[in-house]
């Protein structure tokens, strides 16, 4: 059943809350404009810890060339890989959030609070509510292959780049990808 917005231009987090009432359980949230190795998604869904709120992918390659840094929302995590901050302008940080979380019920509430103290409503403002109780953890996807795209340079950059990860991905499965197709 689909869910819509009557304003689509609020921040991102209001369709987390919008989507997450036909959610039952945990899900996996995506941004729309990413692409990602598929061992990214299959880890979250089953390297996640228990007992946290969300679990974020993370790439600590934060100077790859894959990554915009006029974009990137950037996470600063502490010795235990849980999130201590988020967001566009943090300093210092240690990480890039990768645009995919296995986000549990407390994702939705958790922004509806940020919410209600001022703030605008966005995804990493509600990431960040989490992790202000020890709930938002994270998992690096060491060499993992993910790109945002976000602008004709980094589209490019996808095309590029993408089949030839999306093969190696699909060999590990007996599917081979051939001539014009990778």
């Amino acid at each position: 059943m689909p869910v819509r917005l009557t304003d689509w231009s609020t921040p991102n987090g209001h369709s987390v809350i919008a989507g997450a009432t036909r959610c039952d359980g945990n899900y996996l949230l995506m941004m729309a404009d990413h692409l990602f190795d598929v061992e990214i998604l299959s880890r979250l869904m089953t390297e996640a810890p228990d007992d946290c709120g969300l679990t974020l992918a993370i790439d600590r390659r934060t100077d790859s060339p894959l990554i915009d840094p006029a974009d990137a929302t950037w996470v600063k995590t502490d010795e235990n890989g849980l999130i201590r901050a988020i967001g566009k302008t943090i300093s210092p940080y240690d990480a890039v959030d990768c645009g995919a979380f296995l986000a549990t019920p407390e994702l939705a509430p958790a922004i509806r609070a940020a919410i209600a103290s001022g703030k605008a409503g966005s995804l990493s403002e509600g990431v960040q509510v989490l992790a202000e109780y020890n709930r938002a953890a994270t998992l690096d996807i060491d060499d993992a292959w993910w790109i945002d795209i976000d602008d004709p340079h980094y589209h490019a950059l996808a095309e590029e780049t993408a089949m030839w990860h999306f093969a190696q991905a699909l060999a590990v499965t007996g599917v081979v990808v051939t001539g014009d197709q990778a």
